[in-house]
């Protein structure tokens, strides 16, 4: 049974154009911690993972708490921010907002999934905007697909907004982002 595609963004078709795209297990959060360990190797993973991305060009990642300053110290690795709520972060984090903003501006780039967030996203970290770009999410149409199709003009008791999805009982075992 075939698995959607476009969960990793495309990364899974990145070899076809010839760029060698992987996706990397940051080595402090492999294995179970036990009680705080755990929680120090979650915030210990970001400022290693450069060293650890050694034939590494590009690192696109939803890390933004350290990494993209970290990897400052690494010549060579460009970073790029996913930024899944990094915005509301920012809003929130009183204390910690200009450490974050150094941070997030100190990336190559920082991907918004939407316009909206793409413009907060300038206003909160102060970044130029030809370093913020959309990149809008995908659906795989063929994997997920309505059941049917309400009849309005037959008088369908459904309501368009309760379609039932199928997803097929395979589920994708890829990660959604290279560095989680």
């Amino acid at each position: 049974m075939r698995r959607p595609t476009r969960r990793l963004h495309g990364q899974n078709h990145l070899g076809q154009l010839g760029i060698d795209a992987r996706i990397h297990e940051p080595l402090l959060t492999r294995p179970r911690w036990p009680g705080t360990l755990n929680r120090l190797a979650w915030d210990g993973r970001e400022p290693v993972l450069p060293w650890e991305l050694r034939e590494t060009d590009v690192a696109f990642s939803v890390l933004g708490r350290l990494l993209p300053l970290a990897a400052r110290a690494r010549p060579g690795l460009k970073t790029v921010v996913l930024n899944f709520g990094l915005n509301t972060i920012l809003r929130c984090a009183r204390r910690t907002r200009p450490l974050l903003r150094a941070v997030v501006r100190s990336a190559d780039a920082i991907v918004c999934p939407g316009r909206a967030q793409r413009e907060e996203s300038i206003e909160l970290v102060g970044v130029a905007p030809d370093d913020v770009h959309v990149s809008q999410g995908t659906v795989d149409p063929e994997y997920f697909a309505p059941e049917e199709l309400p009849d309005r003009a037959a008088g369908s008791p459904r309501s368009w907004r309760r379609w039932r999805w199928r997803a097929r009982s395979s589920s994708p075992s890829a990660r959604s982002s290279p560095t989680t």
